[in-house]
């Protein structure tokens, strides 16, 4: 991916091109065993020395966060379906 970027002063115009990296694949955190596999990987790659441990420990917090958004629709399905047997 490039990215330009352009200096305010008209009276000197530089163009500078920076060559980012390719953002990672989308990763699949669509049930609990998702998120849990990849905080598993997390840690790995941090224990290897892969990954910074400050940068593990982010990730692992939004990893966290995910998990805890999908327990949390699990569980409002889980009652809204109790509470719809119960009033049939």
């Amino acid at each position: 991916m490039l990215f330009m970027s352009y200096t305010k002063d008209r009276t000197e115009s530089k163009a500078s091109i920076e060559v980012l990296d390719a953002p990672p694949p989308r990763l699949n955190l669509s049930t609990s065993e998702d998120v849990r596999r990849e905080m598993a990987k997390v840690y790995r790659e941090a224990r290897s020395h892969q990954i910074e441990p400050s940068e593990a420990t982010k990730l692992v917090f939004i990893l966290t966060q995910i998990l805890k958004a999908h327990e949390q629709v699990v569980l409002e399905g889980r009652i809204a379906e109790l509470e719809q047997r119960r009033l049939l």
